[in-house]
């Protein structure tokens, strides 16, 4: 699915940066829009530390794989993804550990028809050797909403 840059613009993850940027912006952290029907797989656990992602359109659900708990219903411009739930759990960082894909625990599906913009989280939180201005404030505005979902649904992990 194309871009729109002008709609990119108006989600949270992209508050303050101006269109002449948008382009290079969304090319140099791996954007891309997909639909998904209600019920359907959005972010299963292995692929979950993978993304950053926004709320287009409608309406996701994020759960524990582990328990079943529903940990929170999120609509159009809330994010989701790695670092946005204080109970991610972290994959093993040591260097010798088997490189299996992680579980995190934590699935994401749509809880009606929506449209979703993925980002590439490892993109996304390291800038490149540019140290671009609006890569900064990208990153900013993720780590503003990643607070705001964990003082909204924290407690309920």
């Amino acid at each position: 699915m194309e871009l729109d840059l002008k709609e990119l613009m108006k989600l949270p993850l992209f508050q303050g940066i101006f269109e002449p940027h948008m382009e290079e912006l969304t090319g140099c952290i791996y954007t891309r829009v997909e639909q998904f029907p209600a019920g359907a797989e959005i972010l299963p656990p292995e692929k979950y530390g993978e993304a950053v992602a926004v709320v287009m359109k409608g309406a996701v659900r994020v759960t524990r794989t582990d328990t079943g708990a529903a940990m929170a219903e999120l609509s159009e411009n809330q994010m989701f993804g790695r670092g946005f739930f204080q109970g991610d759990i972290l994959p093993n960082t040591d260097e010798e550990a088997d490189p299996a894909p992680v579980d995190w625990k934590i699935a994401v599906t749509a809880a009606e028809d929506c449209r979703i913009l993925f980002v590439s989280h490892e993109n996304l939180i390291t800038p490149c050797w540019f140290s671009c201005f609006y890569h900064a404030r990208a990153i900013s505005n993720a780590q503003s909403e990643a607070k705001k979902i964990n003082e909204k649904y924290g407690k309920l992990i």
